[in-house]
């Protein structure tokens, strides 16, 4: 068995992706929230994704260089629109927008469309339970076209995420 470190294993899937037209930014981002889910555990979410994205590029379902933008703010709610990009820097813009009016307002919420699977939900809202927030990201939606790898045997992943701030204590 080969045994890639974290940082090599990141470097490696950005460079897939950028060989498939994605943007450096993009790529560092999607290519880290890979491994990451991998680490965690949640192969399902990790750098196996890597083929069903190349292939959904290659078939236009995904567009690389989408930069997900703001489609609309009416008070402490936002919505994402991800231009049929990377889940994963929809719900990263999300998380952004989220932590911006929630300072505002004291609470916030967005929602995320129009893009690829989101991926490991836990690893951005967990930015905001690091900030002393409560973050809670639900799931839901049409399956996204293309082959994606099911879940090991016996694993089940959650269709919503609530990481809580840590004690400060």
């Amino acid at each position: 068995m080969t045994v890639v470190h974290a940082h090599d294993l990141v470097a490696i899937a950005t460079k897939v992706l950028l060989a498939a037209g994605t943007p450096r930014a993009g790529a560092d981002v999607v290519a880290a929230s890979l491994v990451e889910a991998d680490l965690a555990g949640h192969e399902e979410y990790g750098v196996r994704r890597l083929v069903p994205y190349l292939q959904q590029i290659s078939a236009g379902t995904i567009d690389p260089k989408a930069i997900p933008r703001l489609g609309g703010v009416r008070a402490a709610a936002a919505v994402v629109d991800g231009r049929r990009g990377f889940g994963e820097l929809a719900v990263r813009a999300a998380v952004e927008h989220v932590r911006r009016l929630a300072r505002q307002y004291g609470v916030a919420s967005a929602t995320v469309g129009n893009c690829g699977d989101v991926g490991w939900l836990s690893a951005p809202v967990r930015t905001l339970a690091a900030e002393g927030a409560v973050g809670v990201a639900l799931r839901h939606g049409r399956p996204w076209p293309g082959p994606l790898p099911a879940p090991p045997a016996g694993r089940r992943s959650s269709p919503r995420s609530p990481p809580t701030p840590a004690s400060r204590s």
